[in-house]
């Protein structure tokens, strides 16, 4: 399940999720110029294998996220290029989601 940091979805039951943090660079055409942006996407996953479908959701939400916060359409996009997928953690979702104190 991809997660949006802003809208946390909590999971059904007690286990535990691997989580981690996709950066994907986005290279699109404004005004007929060619821009990058690279953007943070929320991986929580019931495996810690990043798999096809896996990298296919990464890529649409960060599609859908540079069209929601520039209002850049996705027919715009030229190329997207995964830059890493760190590691958060394997723990229950409300153990990641907590706030400090």
């Amino acid at each position: 399940m991809l997660d949006d940091h802003r809208k946390p979805k909590p999971r059904k039951g007690s286990s535990k999720s691997h989580f981690f943090l996709a950066a994907v660079k986005v290279i699109y055409t404004k005004d007929e110029v060619l821009k990058e942006r690279t953007l943070n996407v929320l991986l929580e996953l019931e495996t810690p294998e990043i798999t096809q479908q896996v990298l296919r959701d990464t890529h649409n939400a960060a599609l859908s996220r540079l069209e929601t916060e520039t209002g850049i359409p996705k027919t715009d996009v030229k190329d997207t290029i995964f830059e890493n997928f760190p590691y958060l953690g394997h723990m229950k979702p409300e153990a990641f989601h907590a706030k400090s104190s």
